[in-house]
């Protein structure tokens, strides 16, 4: 595994305020590993986020929840009831020291207890405010609620999910969140970058709706354009009107991914098969225009090329199909579970899992990385996620200047 460089970070000496949920925490989460001091607020007594499940050991938890652990880590926490008067001063000047505030209250909560962009920046020109919400600040269905399942179906992501004869369907990993929070990111950079050309700060918008959106294919240029609505299927074929065809196999241990009817390929797939005793009708001149021209073919050549590599597939294990197919240039993968993943030599190679040690659980626990890779300012992994008001007097204390009285005053209070 590469070492952990000690280059400076894009965000070296920024400062974020994290007020995000689900929908936006994998925001704050690349903020912090391009190498922000992000500093995770929770209301007193933990954010509902420690419940989510899995949990370290399969006991429940609120500081043993995995789910909090990988998006939590490399940031400092704080506990701070934001609803009190004494808890809004409190964000108020920690906001004064902050470059960013990321938060996914519904809209105008924050306005209603002076704690907006136009309250905030009023004292900290220079701040970036990023809201993330289900469909955005403005429009009729701002205040509407939605979870990650709402939004994957009314960004169009659900209706084009799942077989032609079924329902539309939902993955059960939480799409809308993670593209809301990517998307936040780079709109929280491109603001930076701004400010730093200006020094100017700004409200960035961030509506998880459209970030379901844009991250598809073009759907609703497909509609504006020919008025086809796309149908839920998987295609192995570019061409249009082209048979359903899936595009998992069974190998011998496992499943693999692949499409013999995409077009360049036919002709090494057609060589594979003859290699295996597979596919001598394929030699056929009638085949020579599917194969060997990129001819569409009849749907029945597309469905027999299909058998065929299913009974190529089903002879061999995984790992003898992915390598000898890559190595003839033939479209085929693994498909991979969470044991595969970790164990994968690639990811390996690249660094990508990095180890964070947990002293409380007795040793180090691997994490996914960086979702891209910097060569002069690469991306941090430092820290554990934070446990509930871990770094109180710290923050409060240490930075704010806060007495050891006031402190314990304000926790005896429930403001921290």
């Amino acid at each position: 595994m590469p070492a952990q460089s000690t280059a400076p970070a894009i965000l070296d000496g920024c400062r974020v305020l994290d007020l995000t949920d689900e929908s936006g925490v994998f925001c704050t989460k690349v903020l912090a590993g391009l190498g922000a001091d992000v500093i995770r607020i929770e209301p007193p007594g933990g954010h509902p986020m420690r419940r989510r499940a899995p949990f370290y050991g399969g006991q429940p938890d609120p500081e043993k929840s995995l789910y909090w652990f990988n998006f939590n880590f490399n940031k400092r926490g704080i506990t701070l009831d934001i609803a009190a008067p004494e808890g809004r001063d409190i964000l108020k000047r920690l906001a004064q020291g902050a470059d960013f505030l990321v938060e996914c209250f519904p809209p105008g909560y924050l306005d209603s207890l002076g704690l907006g962009y136009q309250h905030l920046s009023a004292g900290a020109p220079r701040l970036i405010l990023t809201s993330i919400t289900p469909f955005g600040q403005t429009g009729p269905h701002s205040r509407y609620k939605a979870s990650d399942l709402t939004l994957c179906a009314m960004g169009g992501l659900a209706y084009v999910i799942g077989d032609e004869d079924t329902p539309p369907a939902w993955t059960n990993s939480e799409v809308a969140y993670h593209q809301a929070g990517a998307q936040a990111a780079v709109g929280t950079m491109m603001a930076h970058y701004y400010r730093e050309l200006t020094g100017e700060g700004q409200h960035v918008d961030v509506s998880a709706q459209e970030c379901v959106m844009v991250a598809m294919k073009p759907v609703d240029l497909n509609f504006k354009v020919d008025g086809q609505v796309p149908v839920r299927r998987w295609y192995t074929s570019v061409f249009p009107g082209a048979p359903y065809l899936s595009p998992i196999f069974k190998a011998r241990d496992g499943w693999v991914v692949g499409a013999p009817s995409y077009w360049p390929g036919r002709d090494r797939v057609r060589d594979w098969l003859n290699s295996e005793g597979l596919g001598e009708e394929l030699f056929q001149p009638s085949w020579d225009g599917f194969l060997l021209r990129g001819e569409e073919g009849s749907p029945e050549q597309q469905r027999r090329l299909n058998e065929l590599f299913a009974a190529l597939c089903a002879k061999h294990t995984v790992a003898e199909l992915v390598e000898p197919g890559q190595s003839r240039g033939v479209h085929i993968g693994p498909v991979n579970s969470a044991r595969e993943l970790a164990a994968d030599p690639h990811l390996a190679a690249r660094g990508f899992l990095r180890a964070v040690e947990h002293p409380e659980l007795g040793g180090a626990l691997r994490y996914p990385g960086a979702p891209f890779q910097l060569s002069e300012t690469p991306w941090r992994v430092e820290r554990r996620a934070p446990l509930p008001g871990e770094h109180n007097r710290e923050v409060y204390a240490g930075e704010l200047g806060l007495s050891a009285e006031a402190l314990a005053s304000l926790e005896q209070r429930g403001v921290i």
